[in-house]
């Protein structure tokens, strides 16, 4: 991997169940990982329509390229936060060969 490709920064969330006043269980994101830095790899967007609601949306996938350290740090019901804009992880893929992992998400619609 070639450190000069690593030119984005993006950091992680991660799910908390926290009870709130009513004693209710409540999910809460946290930063798990503030600054990484990634190549970043924007790969289709397409149209879709979500069953049930008659609602377009469209995903936007994106690949995320790291260093291959961060393996045991990022699961794979974290967030991606980059330029703002989170994502949700739909797969981690390690490659030993070129010391990197690829970290395939798509774009919430919130």
């Amino acid at each position: 991997m070639r450190a000069g490709l690593l030119n984005e920064i993006i950091s992680t969330l991660r799910p908390r169940v926290v009870r709130n006043e009513y004693n209710e269980e409540t999910t809460e994101w946290k930063t798990e990982i503030p600054s990484l830095r990634a190549g970043v790899q924007y790969t289709a967007e397409s149209r879709r329509i979500e069953s049930g609601i008659n609602e377009v949306v469209f995903p936007a996938s994106v690949v995320f390229k790291i260093r291959i350290h961060y393996k045991h740090r990022i699961q794979e019901n974290d967030r991606i936060v980059w330029q703002g804009v989170k994502y949700r992880i739909l797969s981690i893929e390690p490659n030993r060969e070129y010391q990197q992992i690829t970290i395939r998400v798509e774009k919430l619609n919130e």
